[in-house]
């Protein structure tokens, strides 16, 4: 489900957060009523605010009225739906660079890596079951495989996110 304004969602002001649910999805917080201040993601929203909020100082420093909406959901996907409301809204308290999304190429090394070490997985258990040590090998030869897939899918990872970095220090001055 996609959103194009949090205010329509569920809320509860930040002074009431022990009235918030306990389920998965992500959160909104809204300042003044009008501008989104801030967007998180939890497997149990109303535990993440009760148990102490690393935000939660910074955002009483801003005064005003607090809301925290939330849109419930089934846990699988919650960074992804995070990122993507972090990209659309832009709050002030999100990392830009924690919510980057790379391009495609730096994408199929993780994903190669993904298939290859599930394929060494199954290689591994039909050497279980048939008791054929060859399996074995191949299996352990294609997890080894799977190994550059990640660290060739690591070092872009972080090469991109230096360049976003440097791209974004360049911009501020």
């Amino acid at each position: 489900m996609d959103i194009n304004s949090p205010e329509f969602l569920p809320y509860v002001g930040i002074a009431e957060i022990e009235n918030l649910p306990n389920v998965s999805g992500v959160y909104f917080v809204i300042h003044n009523n009008d501008e989104i201040v801030y967007i998180g993601q939890s497997s149990n929203i109303r535990s993440r605010w009760v148990n102490g909020h690393h935000k939660y100082n910074e955002l009483i420093q801003l005064g005003g009225s607090l809301t925290i909406h939330y849109l419930p959901s089934d846990g699988r996907s919650l960074f992804v739906q995070e990122s993507h409301y972090v990209n659309k809204f832009s709050p002030r308290m999100n990392s830009v660079t924690k919510y980057m999304p790379l391009p495609k190429r730096f994408n199929t090394l993780f994903i190669l890596y993904a298939n290859v070490s599930m394929l060494a997985t199954g290689f591994i258990f039909l050497a279980a079951f048939t008791k054929n040590p060859d399996w074995i090998t191949v299996g352990g030869l294609v997890f080894i495989a799977s190994s550059f897939f990640y660290i060739g899918g690591s070092f872009a990872w972080w090469y991109a996110r230096r360049a976003l970095r440097a791209k974004i220090e360049k911009e501020k001055q």
